[in-house]
Parts: structure tokens; C-alpha cells; sequence
């Protein structure tokens, strides 16, 4: 029988393999993500620019391992929430601004999602988040 506790630690594997499944294609096609978060105009300097990027890749790698290690799963879920929030918010504001820029998620792998299917896979993996937030919250 899948119990609450059996279902939110089924989904932070879940939430976990999409951090690395996420970090690793971006490190695999790190010119790719570069280029697409230039393209953004937000950030100019390219060392800068690439300085952000390899952290980005390195906290998701770290955050989805620490997923599956069983470590810091709350710190990881509100790390998760804010990084999502951010990118939804970025994504919305690119969309708002007229850019067709795919987002570059998963590297070159999320260049076939429309921009509705990323927004929407954002939305999800928020509430994901923030449920398993409450329920590891209420556990404690």
C-alpha cells in the first residue's frame, strides 16, 4: 500500500533526477546553455555569464544527489522552490518581452518544448516542490 511517506519520498527521487538529469545535459551542452541564457540580455558579460551558468549546474547536480543521499531534503525542496519560482518568473518576463528562446533546461534535449509545455512543466515541479515541502514539514 503507498502511504504519504512512501509518496513523497518516491517524489523527491523523482524531483532529485530531474536536478541531475537537468545539470549534467547542461553541462554536456554548456556552449548550448550558455548561448541561451545570453540571449536573454539580462546578463552582458560573458564571464559572468558563464561564472552563473556553472553554478547553476553545480547546485542542481549537488541539490538532486542530495535528494537521493536522503540529506537536507527541506533545504533542498526550498531550494528547489525558489530556483523554480525563478525560472518561471524569467520564463514568463522572456515570453513578455516577445524572445522565442528555448529554454535550455535540459541542454540541447528541452529545445523541442513550446513555451506553454515549459511553462507548464515549471508550474508542475513547483507544486511538486511545495508538496513535498509541507509533507517533509509535517514529518519532522
Amino acid at each position: 500500500m503507498l502511504n504519504i511517506k512512501n509518496f513523497v519520498n518516491m517524489l523527491t527521487y523523482l524531483l532529485g533526477g530531474m536536478w541531475i538529469i537537468s545539470g549534467f545535459s547542461k553541462f554536456f551542452s554548456f556552449s548550448y546553455f550558455i548561448t541561451v541564457v545570453s540571449k536573454l540580455s539580462i546578463l552582458t558579460d560573458i564571464k559572468i555569464i558563464v561564472i552563473l551558468s556553472s553554478a547553476l549546474i553545480s547546485i542542481e547536480i549537488i541539490v538532486g544527489l542530495l535528494f537521493f543521499i536522503n540529506r537536507y531534503r527541506i533545504f533542498c525542496t526550498d531550494l528547489s522552490i525558489v530556483l523554480l519560482s525563478f525560472f518561471l518568473a524569467l520564463s514568463l518576463y522572456s515570453i513578455f518581452i516577445g524572445l522565442n528562446i528555448k529554454c535550455g533546461c535540459f541542454g540541447r534535449y528541452s529545445s523541442q518544448l513550446t513555451s506553454f509545455n515549459h511553462i507548464l512543466l515549471l508550474i508542475v515541479l513547483l507544486f511538486i516542490s511545495i508538496f513535498i515541502h509541507y509533507n517533509l514539514k509535517e514529518q519532522k
